[in-house]
């Protein structure tokens, strides 16, 4: 049997303050029960609010997990990660940003796609919010590049926690998110 380990390491002292074993190959679900613990272990001595992790373990549930429970997560996400590394294929493709004080997406060609209606993803557990702007695709330049829909526009498809876990890679991609992630790797981990 293979046991993952995770470990909660108090960034100013540099030591171990929790650790988590378990026989599943998924460090993220237990993110949450290793500051549980690191809070614990530490009561009296003040309160771990902010948690500093590889991308291993930003995932869209572990970030709803955080934020429900008032906690910050700084971590990159997988995709950021592929991204950073392989620039080559962000270049020249159709992007989409949620705008969540608006609702609505923004597309890399300027337009707006409007909230239409969302759905429950029973399987994973979550609602998925869809956005179009017929009006817009059809005058878009690069509409045969961004879709093939035979409706003559592109949907739009956003898994609600993705903008969670939008939020946590803000907070990672900011001065001092990099600041704290530098510092992230120690002892525990070589």
């Amino acid at each position: 049997n293979a046991y993952t380990k995770v470990t909660g390491v108090d960034p100013k002292a540099d030591i171990v303050v929790s650790s988590v074993v378990s026989g599943h190959n998924d460090e993220s679900h237990m993110t949450m029960q290793v500051a549980k613990q690191a809070n614990e272990n530490c009561k009296g001595k003040g309160e771990y609010s902010t948690v500093v992790a590889d991308s291993g373990f930003n995932t869209k549930g572990t970030s709803v997990q955080m934020e429900a429970h008032e906690m910050t997560l700084i971590a990159p996400t997988k995709e950021h990660e592929y991204m950073n590394r392989n620039p080559e294929i962000a270049k020249g493709k159709t992007t989409f940003r949620y705008d969540d004080s608006q609702r609505c997406v923004h597309c890399s060609e300027g337009h707006l796609l409007n909230f239409q209606g969302s759905n429950l993803d029973a399987k994973q557990g979550t609602i998925i919010g869809q956005y179009w702007n017929e009006e817009a695709c059809r005058q878009c330049r690069r509409l045969s590049d961004c879709t093939r829909n035979r409706l003559g526009y592109r949907k739009v498809k956003i898994d609600m926690r993705s903008i969670v876990q939008q939020k946590m890679l803000e907070v990672y991609k900011s001065d001092e998110g990099q600041k704290k992630y530098k510092k992230r790797a120690h002892a525990g981990e070589t």
